[in-house]
């Protein structure tokens, strides 16, 4: 499969050797079967792939840059993904036909109210085990994401969100074309705790909040009148309380989002999340400079290459770093499989630090620039390197 992603859209090429004919009778069967799925209409064949293109609509990953995500979003995210593949396999389509790219994932109001794409042959299997369009790729990419809260709240949600990205990695490692069951038994006890229902997005109309707060305040004002009649107007308290009504009606005020592309309805934000995400930033941000701190001298590791922290490299133990997915080969394994079996290397040379590609797929990034294949680039304190893709990235630290 080939995704081009276009100003005014996608354009996608999926290679396939099924006829004609029975690649249409695949999207019927999709389109007449199963709900909240795109579909191609607009199929064109060339030779041994068909291509078809999706003009430009609100993707997971837009939703999550404007509005974030949190756990209980993560969680839902899963459970959608979960009644998908039921879905399909009730009604004899492959679940990884679908595409797990979140630029090409549509989204409406809520992570669970999601439109994923169907094209017949976008898995790639071999050997019998699936290794390309992984759904646990997706979900280590949202999980880059996600906001936790207090620092309470994000020990306890860190561990379950790590749990569950390695279940699912190890499930979809073992996958095979015959039995691709989501492991709905292994999850669920964190889908349990952490799921969330699509009424807890929308309890109440997008003007609730406001209506609510409004009429509070008109309450608290009746009742101070009432246990204070007769008594000389207080100019202060009425104007504490004015201030009071302004704020709660700019904050709460139901302002419709621009720039959205979802087929549903409208959807709104309010001036108190964009609030709440600066304080949430800014928490994050002094919590996360400590943690980081101790992180610099911890071992370079796998499962954390994707959190962004810091890593001193232990020079009396290492001259040279291998990093890819290939567990015999590699010093530092990753699971992705936007990450090549023989990645990069880290080597020291002359009492200097450099990177080089290996020739991976996706390539490799130094301070947000690709480097030049087979071609060392040296390392300062504090560069910062991805693997495949920009999300991904640790900060190169030397003792």
């Amino acid at each position: 499969m080939k995704l081009d992603k276009e100003r005014t859209g996608w354009g996608l090429s999926v290679r396939t050797d099924l006829p004609e004919a029975l690649l249409k009778e695949k999207m019927n069967l999709a389109a007449e079967c199963m709900r909240d799925i795109f579909v191609p209409s607009d199929v064109v064949r060339e030779g041994d792939r068909y291509t078809f293109y999706i003009s430009h609509r609100q993707s997971l990953k837009e939703f999550i840059s404007e509005n974030g995500i949190g756990v209980r979003d993560f969680f839902a995210l899963l459970q959608r993904i979960g009644k998908l593949f039921e879905d399909a396999l009730e009604h004899g389509l492959k679940p990884h036909e679908f595409i797990f790219d979140y630029e090409c994932i549509f989204v409406g109001d809520s992570p669970e109210d999601l439109e994923f794409i169907y094209a017949p042959d976008a898995d790639a299997y071999k050997d019998g085990i699936v290794v390309y369009n992984k759904c646990s790729d997706l979900a280590a990419l949202v999980s880059l994401h996600i906001e936790y809260g207090t620092a309470e709240q994000e020990e306890k949600a860190e561990a379950a969100v790590t749990e569950v990205l390695r279940l699912l990695s190890e499930w979809e490692t073992e996958l095979s074309a015959e039995d691709c069951a989501f492991p709905t038994e292994r999850l669920a006890p964190f889908l349990e705790q952490w799921g969330s229902l699509r009424d807890r997005y929308q309890p109440v109309s997008s003007w609730g909040p406001l209506i609510g707060a409004e009429c509070f305040g008109l309450l608290l004002m009746a009742i101070w009148m009432l246990r204070n009649r007769g008594e000389e107007f207080n100019g202060v308290l009425t104007a504490a309380w004015l201030l009071m009504m302004v704020c709660a009606g700019y904050l709460l005020f139901p302002e419709k989002k621009r720039k959205t592309h979802n087929r549903r309805g409208k959807t709104y934000k309010y001036h108190i999340g964009d609030i709440r995400k600066i304080l949430g930033a800014a928490e994050g941000f002094l919590r996360n400079a400590a943690h980081r701190k101790e992180a610099c001298g911890m071992e370079l590791n796998g499962d954390m290459l994707l959190k962004g922290i810091k890593y001193t490299i232990n020079e009396e133990a290492y001259d040279e770093v291998r990093i890819g997915r290939d567990d015999a080969w590699a010093d530092v394994p990753v699971g992705l499989t936007f990450v090549s079996r023989k990645h990069a290397t880290l080597y020291k040379q002359d009492d200097k630090w450099y990177i080089k590609d290996l020739k991976s797929t996706n390539g490799t990034y130094v301070d947000g620039a690709k480097i030049i294949p087979e071609q060392p680039l040296s390392l300062k304190n504090g560069s910062e390197i991805s693997l495949g893709i920009p999300e991904t990235k640790f900060i190169f630290c030397l003792p």
